[in-house]
């Protein structure tokens, strides 16, 4: 693409500069409060988790995300787990409950529960715990990204705000790796998308529409 031509023109890499790394973290974790304080998690304690599957009575009930981290620790990268401490994750949902530790010991699970209630976490924790310590990452790359951008993972979203409010989760717990996080959703301009997506991307989260548009020209493969 004409993009790609121009970062190779003038050597821009995919991976953020110092300076870039410490202007996310401001924006990113400026509204976030201790304890994720506007979380009734005296009310979720009352919730029933219904689960079923093989094994299931076997998957452990998660406490704290401390506890997470002492008994995944060897899941869980510390760039994670240090963001998701900066983003005040303390107390887990009864989604989080068991289906984090069902995930990040390799178990395929699919979870069902209200707006609200932490299912995003509950799938982007696992995924990007192995994308991190099992996948080459774009932004990680020495030279100019080329081709289409083949993201590891993709969620897909119904909705264009559903799609940026997982996005902007997702930017968070990427925070200082060097996996890029791209999104791909109707009502913003193409080009805008296609400048990003020209440097790549590992974690994708789009909306059908665009993303089989950008699939059907070549852009995403």
């Amino acid at each position: 693409s004409k993009w790609q031509e121009w970062y190779k023109e003038n050597n821009i890499l995919p991976g953020k500069s110092q300076e870039e790394v410490e202007e996310d973290e401001k924006q990113l974790f400026a509204q976030i409060s201790e304890d994720r304080a506007g979380l009734a998690f005296d009310l979720y304690d009352k919730v029933t988790c219904d689960i079923s599957g093989p094994k299931s009575e076997n998957i452990p009930e998660l406490t704290t995300f401390e506890a997470l981290y002492k008994e995944f620790e060897d899941f869980l990268p510390d760039t994670l787990v240090e963001n998701l401490r900066r983003c005040g994750f303390k107390r887990p949902t009864p989604v989080q409950k068991f289906s984090l530790p069902a995930a990040l010991t390799g178990r395929d699970i699919m979870c069902c529960a209200q707006t609200g209630t932490g299912k995003t976490a509950a799938f982007l924790v696992p995924i990007l715990s192995s994308m991190i310590q099992h996948k080459k990452a774009t932004g990680a790359l020495t030279q100019p990204y080329e081709g289409a951008c083949k993201p590891d993972t993709v969620v897909i979203s119904p909705t264009r705000e559903l799609c940026l409010q997982i996005y902007d989760e997702a930017r968070k717990m990427c925070h200082k790796t060097p996996h890029r996080c791209v999104r791909i959703y109707g009502q913003e301009p193409v080009k805008v998308q296609i400048q990003e997506l020209a440097k790549g991307g590992d974690l994708c989260i789009a909306t059908p529409g665009r993303l089989w548009d950008f699939v059907d020209s070549g852009v995403v493969d």
